[in-house]
């Protein structure tokens, strides 16, 4: 009883683990930068607000997302680096032109 119990525990936080992944899975792919200011968006070297500023992206700069986040940050690649920016002022369609569908998207 109790290997079962501790077998279904294990299963249900690997599955926790994939939530984050599988929630966010549309947004991969090719977004623009928009900035409610229109002013460039901060790439971090941490996924936070806290960290330094290792460079930035101009207003409507086309961006390619590897990873989303649940806590409200993305990952693209910059400089051929996989580095962090706010998901917030990340957006799939740039004026009228909606982002090419990622596969598995319906």
């Amino acid at each position: 009883m109790k290997k079962q119990i501790l077998s279904l525990l294990l299963i249900a936080v690997m599955m926790a683990m994939l939530l984050p992944t599988v929630a966010f899975a549309d947004y991969y792919g090719t977004q623009w930068v928009y900035t409610d200011n229109g002013k460039s968006l901060n790439v971090r070297s941490t996924p936070s607000t806290g960290n330094n500023i290792i460079g930035s992206l101009k207003y409507g700069a086309e961006v390619t997302v590897v990873e989303m986040y649940s806590n409200g940050w993305a990952q693209i690649l910059w400089q051929q680096n996989p580095d962090p920016v706010a998901a917030e002022c990340l957006r799939r369609i740039w004026r009228g032109v909606r982002a090419a569908a990622v596969p598995g998207e319906s």
